[in-house]
């Protein structure tokens, strides 16, 4: 199965387990001193460290400040305490609602709760407070997206672009757009942009949209060669992997097994073992949740034959992967069966155990 992704900017790291802000010394510095290091700290990813400079520009400064309390509430949001974050930016818009910028923070945090009503309404008083620069539009495009209102998303993702058309994300999203009118021109082209203007992680969006164009044409080894470049930027999107994987597939290229056990390891949270286990009823699919049972051959050339498929509504797309004696994958499938169900023959070449996953690749 083939998705394509669009994506927004907040300000950089990842979520972690809450952490108390660390005591400081607050009257060893004045105001901008504080400013200053705390700044330096939030550069270097030293999120705790920066809170607790900011708590200092708090608690030093004549009056309260509201640059003080919007980013140590950015801060807060990065060290996973969302509660915290939230009522620091609030103070920050109550000390000052004419500066935009805490509009836009309080919008990324609504963006992180999928509360995209909210964080479109925080992006639009960000911009009618004059802070109207390229990532605002983007992100109110990726929350109006969400939203189902694709002709909204694409106006912003426009304004994006004009307001900095160096700004990569933007394209990209927009080349998004383009494809979901049908546009694969306009969209390759935007994609292409979305390549030139973005580094890292960000690189990853485009150049996978690219190959999904790519997939669609049948030009399958450009995709391959897309989806691999966008793995080595983001390593850890397992999609990555299942989308290479369906490449793979149609080229009929062992390689896909490989790349199936990448994703299972990749959205693996929970292996249910179903060792000696008669299965009468349906199996509940969560995300990340992976089904495991052994089957020990003791002579070559017998058949393994598996199938796995959605009931009722049908919204799970089913993968299989079968794992021989050495624990690498051998044969593997998301698609073969009737509608996204799975399934597999495999005639058993040598003795030993082999080990079948069932997971989903929706």
């Amino acid at each position: 199965m083939i998705r394509r992704i669009v994506g927004f900017l907040i300000l950089s790291g990842m979520w972690i387990s809450v952490l108390p802000v660390v005591a400081q010394d607050c009257a060893s510095q004045d105001v901008e001193a504080w400013r200053t290091q705390a700044n330096n700290d939030f550069d270097l990813g030293n999120y705790e460290e920066a809170a607790a400079g900011y708590s200092c520009m708090i608690e030093v400064s004549d009056e309260q400040d509201a640059f003080a309390y919007e980013w140590r509430g950015i801060s807060k949001q990065l060290m996973g305490d969302l509660d915290g974050a939230f009522a620091d930016v609030n103070q920050s818009i109550e000390t000052d609602p004419s500066r935009g910028s805490p509009y836009y923070s309080r919008g990324n945090m609504y963006l992180d709760l999928d509360d995209y009503e909210s964080a479109v309404d925080d992006f639009t008083m960000a911009i009618e407070n004059g802070y109207n620069r390229a990532y605002v539009y983007n992100n109110r495009g990726y929350a109006y997206y969400y939203l189902g209102e694709k002709a909204n998303s694409k106006t912003d993702y426009l304004n994006a672009t004009w307001v900095d058309p160096e700004y990569g994300l933007a394209h990209s999203n927009l080349g998004e757009a383009y494809f979901d009118e049908g546009n694969l021109d306009k969209a390759l082209e935007e994609y292409e942009k979305g390549i030139e203007y973005t580094d890292g992680i960000y690189r990853a969006y485009p150049r996978r949209n690219r190959g999904e164009i790519s997939y669609m044409k049948q030009d399958f080894l450009t995709a391959i060669d897309d989806f691999t470049a966008a793995i080595e930027y983001n390593p850890d999107d397992g999609e990555l992997y299942l989308v290479r994987a369906t490449a793979y597939r149609a080229i009929q290229s062992p390689n896909a097994y490989a790349d199936y056990l990448r994703y299972v390891q990749n959205i693996q949270i929970e292996i249910v073992d179903l060792e000696g286990t008669t299965i009468n009823e349906p199996l509940d699919m969560v995300e990340g949740r992976v089904y495991r049972q052994t089957f020990n051959f003791e002579q070559s050339g017998g058949l393994l034959q598996v199938t796995a498929h959605s009931v009722e509504d049908g919204e799970v797309d089913t993968l299989i992967l079968v794992l021989g004696p050495s624990g690498s994958p051998v044969i593997g499938d998301d698609d073969s069966g009737t509608d996204e169900d799975a399934a597999i023959r495999y005639r058993i070449p040598e003795t030993g155990k082999y080990t079948v996953l069932v997971t989903h690749s929706t």
